[in-house]
């Protein structure tokens, strides 16, 4: 079967000397989002851009082509531009968290820390708390926030209760950046509770210089 050259690249052929934005807008928009994503496919930033801010003039409150002209800015240098066109995919489905991670991303880049933190703060409660409290953690140790990073994954630690080993996970990640082999052991030792032949958390510890067996593991926290 004969391999069909792409609408817009073989409309930009046929047009010789027309102007590339002059074609680009004879396109429909399903046209624009196939061709923008196979431009993505390619490492077609340059292209991919273009095509994805032709769709956001033609249909600004279109949330999945705000993301994906965010995504476009962000790999090529334009954090700041990107959080503008993430706020608004945001705003439009608040129930996205990756349109929120997204957003988070972009400020983090950008140097927006303050609207970063404070986005975070404000959308908590998007995916769960627990989630909320691992996602502010998680920016907080990037921004070296070690006390704010640890308080919060205490916090999703306590919501998850015996649900989760994730907030472990982090609290022993954090440990180890900050040098704290204690912290570290008991938060593996925590993670052992909920599988005992975990590779990471046994391997870890072995690292550390414990010995893994039956008695290591330790019952998440359930007080405060």
């Amino acid at each position: 079967m004969r391999r069909t050259i792409p609408v817009l690249f073989a409309a930009l052929l046929i047009a010789g000397c027309q102007p590339a934005s002059k074609v680009r807008r004879t396109l429909a928009l399903n046209e624009l989002q196939n061709h923008a994503g196979y431009a993505e496919q390619q490492g077609d930033d340059a292209t991919a851009l273009e095509l994805w801010r032709e769709y956001v003039d033609r249909r600004p409150h279109e949330a999945m082509a705000r993301y994906r002209l965010g995504q476009v800015l962000l790999r090529t240098g334009e954090a700041g531009e990107a959080s503008e066109h993430f706020r608004v995919a945001h705003d439009l489905k608040p129930g996205r968290l990756d349109y929120l991670e997204a957003l988070a991303e972009s400020l983090h880049q950008s140097g927006q820390r303050e609207t970063m933190f404070q986005l975070l703060q404000d959308t908590m409660s998007e995916g769960g708390l627990a989630a909320g409290r691992m996602r502010y953690a998680r920016f907080a140790m990037r921004a070296g926030l070690v006390d704010e990073a640890e308080e919060s994954l205490r916090i999703a630690a306590a919501v998850e209760g015996t649900g989760s080993d994730a907030p472990y996970r982090m609290l022993a990640e954090l440990a180890r950046q900050t040098g704290d082999p204690d912290a570290e052991i008991e938060a593996w030792r925590t993670v052992l509770w909920f599988d005992a032949t975990d590779a990471e958390a046994n391997g870890r510890l072995r690292d550390l210089g414990v010995i893994p067996g039956p008695s290591l593991a330790i019952p998440p926290r359930t007080g405060g």
